[in-house]
């Protein structure tokens, strides 16, 4: 077997392609300039083309100027891939962006590289540009000439690009034809400066719509597939006012809505009127949806089959047999107080559970059994045999100060949030090989019969306790 291994490691092509199979989708963060030249070794076997085929990342954080001066400078630059700019103070000189990065984060502000134009361009290999902004206004809207020029100048490989909601556009900015994904949220006026490329539809590109004017400009633009109704003088969401062509509906004022005004593309809602609605008129291939308030019981098949995840702020009516749809993963309640739950309600499917204020009894079986996040945030009764499924990965239950005892062993358990560890909860540890150190408790209270030298996780708590 050891012959084996070592004459296919010696053929450099295969060793390669285990090389990137093994590393696919990693993120390599590298702190500081030095670590790149203690590291370029290891890391320069990696082609530009290993990189971007196979998603790796080698990420190198730049703090200030002088460092952004000595990375441009530095023979190692070229391994970099992934660079983050963490100062509103750096300039955005596209030409001295070495060639080979390929995602490019950096911070802006109105003040960040003054006036003028940008000299030269990104690099051809650059497919992602995130721009952020650390404006001590969060809901205070800038406009930065360099952005302005850097926008006109974007590089014809781009596929990503990530715009500050608080920036102002003040040029006409032409998309590159390879642009997939556009993630910005804007007015109205910003997005009428933008020349987009015959048949793109950017679902991560939201508008602000404050005005039946502006909805009816939407109408026309079917490349913005995700919208916001703020302050609108209507009363009623009517029949054929939301453009057919939206995926993303966000609806942020108190509206009430006509049976069949919703698109039937529609793919996420988002209610957020504080106006209780009763009755739910939702198009069939709904995949995301969030309710602010829900003032009856869920009526069977309101919900549409395809929905996969459910959030509703206040909803304090029991839950019936056969209500949730079945392919359901995610469901959070976070007002669910006066009612248990039963056998049957929650579906197979589901996987992750929040209920932030559910204190009832925990019954056996009621939680499906391939769960693997349950928030129980006000949670503090007993566990019983039968009431925890085996699948958990992520257990949160923060003001829980009893016994896990009749709790399965868990092999899949990575995060564990208790008030009180209980000496019941070593055994979860002790025989748990998956365990990855982490966790989190709230409090400062250990069960005197607990051993912790006996556990696996003494280094997490002493550095808790201390």
């Amino acid at each position: 077997m050891d012959t084996t291994f070592y004459l296919l490691w010696r053929n450099w092509y295969i060793r390669s392609q285990i090389r990137n199979i093994i590393c696919k989708h990693l993120v390599i963060n590298i702190n500081s300039l030095k670590e790149l030249q203690d590291n370029h070794q290891y890391l320069s076997v990696f082609t530009d083309r290993d990189k971007l085929d196979n998603k790796i990342f080698i990420r190198l954080k730049i703090q200030d100027r002088e460092d952004f001066n000595q990375y441009v400078g530095s023979e190692c630059r070229f391994v970099i891939n992934d660079l983050e700019l963490h100062s509103c103070r750096i300039r955005l000189d596209c030409d001295r962006v070495p060639h080979g990065v390929q995602r490019l984060s950096c911070m802006v502000d109105q003040g960040t590289g003054g006036s003028g134009e940008t000299i030269g361009g990104y690099p051809s290999s650059l497919t992602e540009l995130i721009v952020q902004t650390r404006q001590n206004n969060r809901h205070r809207s800038f406009s930065n000439e360099l952005l302005d020029s850097v926008l006109c100048h974007l590089p014809p490989s781009l596929k990503k690009l990530t715009l500050p909601f608080e920036y102002d556009i003040s040029t006409k900015v032409e998309l590159p034809a390879t642009l997939e994904d556009l993630h910005y949220k804007t007015s109205v006026s910003n997005a009428k400066k933008m020349v987009v490329p015959v048949n793109k539809v950017f679902v991560n590109f939201e508008v602000y719509i404050p005005t039946s004017r502006d909805l009816q400009w939407v109408h026309g633009q079917t490349w913005i597939g995700k919208i916001m109704l703020d302050r609108l003088a209507e009363d009623t969401i009517t029949v054929g006012m939301i453009p057919s062509h939206i995926k993303d509906l966000n609806i942020r004022v108190d509206l009430e809505v006509d049976d069949g005004a919703f698109p039937e593309g529609l793919n996420v809602l988002h209610y957020k009127s504080y106006l209780p609605i009763s009755r739910l008129f939702l198009p069939q291939q709904l995949v995301y949806l969030y309710i602010e308030k829900f003032s009856q019981p869920l009526p069977r098949d309101a919900l549409p089959p395809t929905l996969e995840t459910l959030e509703i702020n206040i909803y304090d009516c029991a839950l019936l047999p056969g209500v949730l749809p079945p392919r359901l993963k995610r469901l959070q309640l976070k007002w669910f107080q006066r009612h248990k739950l039963e056998l049957d309600v929650l579906p197979l499917s589901l996987t992750d559970l929040t209920l932030d204020t559910f204190n009832h009894e925990l019954k056996p079986f009621v939680l499906p059994p391939r769960l693997k996040i349950l928030n129980l945030n006000t949670f503090s009764g007993s566990i019983k045999p039968n009431s925890l499924p085996s699948t958990l990965t992520h257990l949160h239950l923060p003001q829980f100060k009893g016994s896990l005892e009749h709790a399965p062993l868990m092999p899949q358990l990575s995060f564990l949030h208790l008030k009180e560890l209980h000496s019941s909860v070593s055994p979860h540890f002790l025989n748990n090989t998956n365990i990855h150190n982490t966790i989190k408790i709230i409090g400062s209270s250990i069960d005197q019969e607990f051993n912790i030298h006996e556990s696996p996780i003494t280094s997490r708590i002493n550095s808790i306790f201390k």
